[in-house]
């Protein structure tokens, strides 16, 4: 098959394209011969979707809980059609006002708009609740000027409220790194829809009101003070801490106390989890491996993700994955598409594909995420939640701790998908030239490899204009005989005088192991030992981590080990 992958411009509309694509897509499978089908295997503009659709129930369950608070408490119809109508005033004026500071609808400005959507309605309950109670405390005033005294008694507390929420997000501005660019732009948006409320609650909110009661005031009924019912002698509860504070005080003192108890055992992350319906499986087969075995083993776990009833769709790369980094034969991925109605979640469903490829296919290193998750990870120095840096100078000795420091990460709870870092290249050929058979049939290493690299790869002698772009011209020995070390032994070689000889006369053949990659940070040696998480937090899992490293991890002097990842990420954070 053919993989088309589709990657947006910065500033193109998602949901526009996606469905401009969509469009392209009908139109191609009418032209397409029979036996030829296109099927989608991923799309981002589905989860935005999701998202758009989460604002809005949250929109309407918000309005519809507005609505019952409001009659109950307020028993007024037209004071609950205000908020119904002061709610989509707001968010719209909020919509604007993103759309003019150059923000787009995405998921941290729309899971703001929704996180805030509490907030406006308690501006509004509040401001109508005061109107309310206005009218109650003078009936026979007209609307216009119970309103007018109502908003003027409340404005200073208004002004109060709103600029002690929106002061709580102005630390977030000061956030660095990835993270600290999406907080950005979700507190942006939240004190964007913040001052919208209040002035929407302020100005608006008022006129629609008057608009709605259109009565005229009745000066026959007066309330007596003692039946107020905002009276605090009516509120009997409210009387009982009133006469009795130290009641107060031991009931704020043992909230102190549990909190207190509470807040260590709290689970804590770095960024929510997210269900997003896609699966990224990175794999990597042993060292050395050939695409054709590789392909035998990838096919087997393609039998397990058929039958897992969830997967909709899937897609494998072999020889290059998700990103813009080179990647050799050995290594590749699965982008793995579930169903929307399923009953399984999406980290359900990696922990059951998770357990049948190590047990069928061992041989593979494997290692599980989601797309969103995936791209973030790249866009910060790594893609894993754990990941521990190892320093030090010596090589050998990098190894031997990562190791140990992977065989220790394997046995905590929680931890999944462990990786010492180690990685192996693939074995090497080396032809090493016999200098003293060489001077005797009088050829110099230089001409050797002259002719070894003719009979390998090629010599380019020039280039040719073919098709409106540049071709390279390249001399190379025919046949194919000498893409194997079979092949490499049985090259034959040019001698001055015209012979030909085979090489292993001339110089010695020899196949090495595999050398592991060097890895470097402020051109310091390291070894990085990584994992994800399988059913249990990240503050957890790494202080266990922590724990356990350092009780049975024993350090040579000039060595030491740095937590990184998503971890390190969470503390800068907090």
């Amino acid at each position: 098959g053919l993989l088309v992958a589709i990657i947006k411009q910065p500033n193109t509309n998602l949901i526009s394209l996606s469905a401009d694509m969509d469009k392209k897509v009908e139109e191609l499978k009418k032209i397409l011969p029979s036996g030829v089908t296109i099927k989608p295997y991923y799309k981002q503009a589905d989860f935005v979707h999701d998202s758009v659709r989460s604002v809005t129930d949250s929109l309407w369950i918000g309005l519809v809980l507005a609505i019952i608070v409001a009659i109950i408490f307020l028993r007024s119809l037209k004071a609950s059609a205000t908020i119904l109508i002061t709610i989509p005033v707001t968010i719209c004026l909020s919509l604007i006002a993103i759309y003019a500071v150059g923000y787009t609808l995405n998921i941290m400005t729309l899971g703001a708009i929704a996180a805030a959507i509490g907030l406006i309605i308690d501006d509004a309950i509040v401001v109508v609740e005061q109107i309310h109670r206005s009218h109650e405390e003078h009936p026979s005033e007209p609307s216009t000027t119970v309103v007018q005294k109502a908003i003027h008694y409340l404005l200073p507390a208004m002004i109060g409220s709103s600029l002690s929420t929106i002061v709580i997000f102005i630390p977030f501005e000061m956030m660095s790194g990835v993270a600290g660019e999406y907080f950005k732009i979700m507190t942006n948006t939240m004190i964007i829809t913040l001052v919208c409320s209040f002035f929407v609650t302020w100005i608006c909110l008022p006129v629609i009101y008057l608009l709605l009661t259109r009565e005229k005031p009745d000066t026959a009924k007066t309330v007596k003070a003692e039946e107020k019912p905002h009276e605090v002698k009516r509120q009997k509860w409210v009387g009982y801490f009133i006469h009795k504070p130290y009641v107060s005080f031991i009931i704020v003192a043992a909230l102190g106390i549990s909190i207190w108890l509470v807040l260590p055992q709290l689970e804590t992350g770095f960024l929510p989890e997210m269900d997003e319906g896609s699966i990224v499986l990175d794999y990597t087969s042993p060292p050395g491996t050939s695409l054709e075995e590789t392909d035998r083993m990838l096919r087997q776990v393609e039998k397990i993700i058929d039958k897992v009833p969830e997967v909709e769709a899937y897609s494998r790369r072999t020889g290059t994955q998700m990103g813009f980094f080179i990647t050799e034969p050995n290594n590749g991925d699965y982008l793995i598409q579930l169903k929307k109605e399923r009953d399984r979640s999406s980290d359900e469903v990696i922990a059951d594909i998770r357990k049948q490829v190590e047990s069928t296919q061992p041989a593979l290193q494997v290692d599980f995420g989601q797309v969103i998750g995936d791209m973030l990870g790249d866009l910060m120095e790594s893609v894993q939640p754990i990941e521990i840096k190892i320093y030090g100078d010596n090589i050998t000795k990098l190894h031997e701790l990562s190791e140990q420091v992977g065989g220790i990460i394997e046995k905590v709870e929680g931890a999944a998908d462990v990786f010492n870092g180690i990685v192996i290249s693939g074995p090497s050929v080396s032809i090493i030239p016999n200098n003293l058979a060489l001077a005797q049939y009088g050829l110099t290493p230089q001409a050797l490899q002259t002719q070894v690299q003719l009979g390998l790869q090629g010599t380019e002698v020039g280039t040719i204009l073919e098709k409106q772009q540049l071709s390279v011209i390249r001399i190379v020995y025919p046949g194919t005989s000498a893409q194997s070390v079979e092949g490499i032994k049985q090259l034959q070689v040019f001698l001055p005088s015209g012979r030909l000889m085979p090489i292993t006369q001339l110089a010695t053949i020899q196949v090495n192991a595999g050398d592991a990659e060097i890895q470097r940070e402020n051109l310091q040696s390291m070894g990085v030992v990584t994992g994800r998480l399988e059913n249990r937090d990240l503050g957890s899992t790494m202080k266990e981590i922590q724990q356990q490293v350092s009780s049975e991890v024993v350090l040579p002097q000039g060595y030491h080990i740095e937590y990184g990842g998503a971890y390190a990420e969470q503390q800068q954070s907090f």
